[in-house]
């Protein structure tokens, strides 16, 4: 995702300090809102600190997309647990 971030400022040609880049989303809304920063972040993470208002919509980056991959066993369906939590998160995510 940080490539496309990257690109988005090449394209817009927008120059930015970069301060941190995470790999944990959680970790990142964190920082943003003790940290007084600007950030990109999914919805299904920014909507506490949005609706607690520790943050601050800014816009929708709707051409700023990614993907994200789970590796399973082939006959994870029959895990209730693992189906559970497929369906929890694409329940969740899939419709923002």
């Amino acid at each position: 995702m940080a490539d496309k971030i990257d690109d988005f400022f090449k394209v817009n040609k927008l120059n930015v300090n970069v301060v941190g880049e995470f790999t944990d989303s959680s970790l990142m809304r964190v920082t943003i809102e003790k940290g007084g920063l600007a950030g990109f972040l999914p919805y299904s993470v920014a909507k506490e600190g949005l609706e607690s208002k520790t943050l601050i919509k800014l816009g929708d980056l709707e051409q700023l997309k990614f993907s994200l991959w789970a590796i399973t066993r082939k006959n994870y369906k029959q895990d209730s647990l693992m189906e559970t939590l497929f369906k929890n998160y694409k329940d969740n995510h899939c419709n923002e």
